[in-house]
């Protein structure tokens, strides 16, 4: 039987001033060693392990702050498409003034032919959840750019536009626009059964009614070309606006203006009344372009 190897560790102190020795097998040598390298071995992957939890956190804080970015994103994206609701809308307006001003027909709002739109809300949440590059698409971005440049010059050149008109300043204060007197449309432009003698005529205004002495105004300016007792009109105001365009103002109460008279947009110029053929007290409105009859209401953008 081989003898087992027995190894001796001799510890030398100072303060005992003495010798210390203690006698240790090669098996707990090797247990020993084989331990020390097995902790070392346990904390060695023990920090690897640590390592890898920090790299995934610092990722979890990368993606954190990217969804925020995306949030970012798509709050700015929803702001630059009301911008441009904004400016299509404000063009309409402009359009619209100027086209009732001159006359023109209006034609139906053709804001639905641009392709404004985004995603559905239910579809926020999964796309917050997609790579940055899926939400924030190049191709969109070139559409916002391109629809912006479009609006910046449509509005450009609409705002020249509206300096030349602008120039015109004479016209347009002769142009009617504004309600004549308070009230409530009772009788609109066009044919209409008549509500004295129960035949179809034409008419050729609008009726504002309204209780007797309610202020009635000048539409835009001009200069008084008739003013007393008309057949069927009662008491009528006749303006004269310039550049073929005439306006009438029956049935009046009083008449506070005289032939001759040069009247500006907004002054007063007689009250409403029952005079003339009526049935109540109303205003009879009209707007003549060469002395042919137009729907007044075409005329009224305040």
């Amino acid at each position: 039987m081989i003898k087992a190897t027995r190894y001796t560790i001799i510890v030398a102190t100072d303060y005992a001033r003495k010798l210390l020795r203690f006698s240790l097998s090669s098996r707990t040598v090797l247990v020993t060693i084989l331990a020390t390298l097995g902790i070392l071995g346990g904390l060695a992957i023990l920090a690897v392990t640590s390592l890898k939890i920090h790299n995934n956190a610092s990722e979890f804080h990368c993606l954190v702050q990217e969804n925020r970015s995306n949030e970012d994103q798509l709050e700015e994206f929803n702001d630059q498409f009301e911008e441009i609701a904004q400016r299509f809308d404000q063009l309409n307006k402009n359009k619209s003034e100027l086209m009732v001003m001159y006359g023109f027909k209006i034609e139906n709002d053709r804001s639905s032919l641009f392709g404004i739109g985004g995603p559905a809300p239910e579809d926020g949440d999964s796309l917050i959840r997609k790579r940055r590059d899926e939400i924030i698409d190049h191709d969109i971005m070139r559409e916002l750019d391109r629809l912006h440049n479009r609006m910046r010059w449509e509005l450009a050149s609409l705002n020249d536009l509206l300096s030349i008109v602008e120039g015109h300043e004479d016209q347009l204060n002769s142009t009617p626009s504004i309600h004549p007197a308070s009230g409530f449309f009772s009788s609109g432009f066009g044919f209409r059964r008549d509500p004295i003698n129960r035949t179809i005529r034409m008419h050729n205004g609008i009726d504002i009614n309204n209780r007797i002495g309610t202020p009635v105004y000048a539409s835009a300016n001009g200069v008084v070309m008739f003013t007393g007792v008309q057949s069927g009109y009662g008491n009528l105001i006749t303006i004269n606006h310039g550049y073929g365009i005439t306006t009438n103002y029956a049935h009046l109460n009083n008449i506070l203006v005289r032939e001759g008279d040069v009247v500006k947009r907004g002054d007063k110029i007689g009250t409403i009344g029952v005079t003339g053929r009526t049935t109540g007290p109303h205003l009879h409105y009209e707007v003549r372009i060469n002395g042919v009859p137009m729907d007044p209401k075409t005329y009224i953008t305040d």
